[in-house]
């Protein structure tokens, strides 16, 4: 009778450990972690490629930087050249430049009448000369629109619609509202079309738009 008893209890204890067995196999499975059918392998990258890349980047940018400055610097011209100057999006365009940046072509502010006809190209078509408050002004028109005002003998304005006037910084007529807006940033203001650009609070580089496209760029000495 004892025995049949010791046996029972054998047989449940046996019995509750296979339960408990069962259900940690079931905790432990529900644990692991499952792939989504979804899940796309994740690509390997050669670190040679990447390496490679960012060299070929690097030299890009590099060669845009110096070319770039090359032509703030006066040193190329070309029509070919300056048409893909561009500053680089993520670099701050330099603010307006009382020296560097008053100059168009040959033509600087501030030259002597004897001067603009050394660099001058274009024909000479009008000259008003006018004297007022011991001062006087003569407004020069040229063939090619050129527009060029001196005060007692020397330049103060200049004013041009051909795109033999390049910019330092390699703007002409006929370039594109994005290209003025890439190589001297947003204007101090913007008037009937005119864009206008300040330095120390005075307005000295005006460029008018029209339909997107440059169509005569001025500058102007502070009186």
């Amino acid at each position: 009778m004892r025995r049949h008893r010791l046996r029972k209890s054998i047989s449940f204890v046996n019995i509750f450990l296979v339960a408990i067995l069962l259900i940690a196999a079931l905790l432990l499975s529900s644990c692991s972690p499952v792939k989504s059918q979804d899940e796309s392998p994740v690509p390997l990258i050669d670190p040679e490629k990447v390496s490679k890349g960012q060299l070929d980047d690097n030299q890009g940018k590099d060669e845009t930087d110096n070319l770039a400055k090359a032509v703030e610097d006066g040193e190329i011209v070309n029509d070919d050249v300056t048409d893909s100057i561009y500053v680089d999006a993520g670099k701050e365009v330099k603010e307006l430049d009382v020296t560097e940046d008053m100059q168009l072509g040959e033509l600087k502010v501030d030259m002597t009448k004897d001067e603009v006809a050394k660099v001058m190209k274009s024909e000479l078509v009008d000259s008003t000369i006018k004297e007022e408050y011991d001062m006087e002004t003569e407004i020069q028109t040229y063939k090619d629109g050129t527009v060029i005002n001196l005060l007692n003998g020397k330049v103060y304005s200049i004013s041009v619609k051909s795109s033999d006037y390049i910019t330092p910084r390699g703007l002409k007529t006929g370039d594109t509202e994005d290209t003025l807006q890439k190589l001297y940033g947003e204007p101090s203001a913007v008037e009937d079309g005119k864009w206008i650009y300040s330095s120390r609070g005075y307005d000295m580089f005006f460029v008018t738009v029209e339909k997107g496209i440059v169509v005569e760029i001025m500058i102007s000495q502070v009186l």
